[in-house]
């Protein structure tokens, strides 16, 4: 069986915004060949979990890895050619 490599990473991120904790030390890994789905209540931080994931905001604190490379903003182009 082939062992599945790590794509992105969240590690410890928090996010506010105007003083107020969207997503406070979430960590995750997201697999090749995986499927992952985010689910939970209205405003609990899904949406804003998935554009750290996407580059389209930054974390306030904590790291996002694409391949292994630590971004603080992963370069939206490289991401969406990605496979």
């Amino acid at each position: 069986m082939e062992e599945n490599t790590s794509i992105l990473e969240l590690n410890n991120v928090t996010f506010t915004d105007n003083s107020q904790i969207i997503l406070q030390n979430i960590s995750h890994t997201i697999e090749e060949g995986t499927v992952t789905a985010f689910l939970g209540r209205p405003g609990s931080g899904k949406s804003t979990a998935l554009k750290i994931l996407a580059g389209l905001i930054n974390p306030t604190k904590g790291k996002v890895s694409f391949n292994g490379t630590k971004r603080n903003r992963i370069q939206r182009a490289f991401y969406w050619n990605y496979k």
